[in-house]
């Protein structure tokens, strides 16, 4: 659930930037798009790309059984999601702008794909952050030893290698 409100915060503020880049736009163009006109476009713009987005992230994910998004599978949906949301909203909100506003709203969200994703930064794979996980459990369990064995610190139960152990000391995989 926490995935859907980030997406929902983050929908909102990238609605309010493309908001103010369209209402700038119009201002200097005297493309003539009122308030209303430019709030709405945004908030469909934004909708449709989120759901778009989204939808092909879970997808990709369940086709390929994988908890990732490759780089390449990101960036595509980067590139095409919000040319069609720009569209969509312009069809709707200023159909005699349709070219303009789809450029728009792609460069928009390109921006600010790149500034909040960093595609050209590896990320870690769902893999690596479980095994980070276990390192950092090992790694508090030796920080705090003294604490843990005079009892002033408690924390659930892991093996050697830094999985959890359930009450049984069976291991839990992740």
């Amino acid at each position: 659930m926490g995935v859907v409100y980030g997406r929902i915060g983050l929908g909102i503020l990238e609605a309010v930037a493309l908001g103010a880049v369209v209402a700038v736009w119009s201002a200097l163009t005297d493309a003539g798009l009122v308030s209303d006109r430019v709030t709405g476009f945004a908030i469909l713009a934004t909708a449709v790309r989120e759901t778009l987005d989204a939808a092909s992230m879970r997808l990709t994910m369940r086709i390929q059984r994988t908890n990732d998004m490759s780089t390449a599978q990101r960036l595509l949906s980067a590139l095409i999601c919000p040319a069609i949301g720009g569209a969509l909203a312009a069809i709707v909100f200023a159909p005699h702008r349709l070219t303009h506003l789809t450029l728009l709203t792609w460069a928009t969200f390109l921006v600010i794909f790149c500034a909040v994703d960093r595609p050209w930064k590896t990320p870690m794979s769902y893999e690596e952050m479980k095994e980070r996980g276990r390192q950092t459990r090992l790694m508090t369990r030796e920080h705090f030893a003294e604490e843990i064995a005079d009892g002033r610190m408690t924390f659930r139960p892991i093996d050697d290698e830094g999985y959890y152990l359930d009450e049984d000391g069976n291991r839990i995989e992740d």
